[in-house]
């Protein structure tokens, strides 16, 4: 008997949730490499990917406030991975012939990302502003953010592939 209740306690005790503590910026990055994996196969739009983590995270996770504030967390966390790697991969961007410097483009890259810093999160904050001071507002402009960062990721995802047939972007 002591035996059954100490695997009760157990089993009680060891989280099921997928989503909890650590586990959730992980889990937000498999479900975008699985449904990234599945657009390649498909040839269908990337972009589809984009509110996955969150519909995922939420059917895993819950849908009480707490959980989708989590949920798109996760989210915002993985895509702005997705897009610093890509930057980081475009800015490493190495001369691969004798013609094509990628000092000019990648000056441009990087000017480019500092408008778009400076874009991103004032507006997610005036498209989250009507929920100010509410439990829902995390909710709001974590989902705002990890929009913008999701297409930005994609779009620099893209511009890597361009540029991987003129440069030299190695394995980073």
């Amino acid at each position: 008997m002591s035996v059954a209740i100490g695997l009760l306690v157990a089993a009680l005790a060891t989280p099921t949730d997928l989503w909890t503590g650590e586990n959730g910026p992980a889990r937000a990055k498999a479900v975008i490499e699985e449904c990234l994996g599945e657009a390649d196969r498909q040839l269908s739009n990337p972009r589809l990917c984009v509110p996955r983590v969150v519909d995922a995270c939420e059917n895993e996770h819950g849908t009480y406030q707490r959980a989708m504030n989590d949920c798109a967390t996760f989210s915002r966390l993985a895509w702005e991975g997705r897009r610093m790697a890509a930057t980081k991969r475009l800015t490493s961007a190495k001369q691969a012939t004798a013609t094509q410097s990628p000092d000019r483009h990648i000056a441009r890259l990087i000017e480019s990302e500092n408008h778009w810093d400076a874009w991103n999160r004032p507006d997610c904050e005036m498209q989250a502003a009507f929920s100010e001071g509410g439990t829902y507002h995390r909710f709001a402009l974590d989902s705002c953010l990890s929009d913008h960062a999701a297409h930005r990721a994609i779009e620099l995802e893209a511009l890597a592939e361009d540029w991987g047939k003129i440069f030299d972007l190695g394995n980073s």
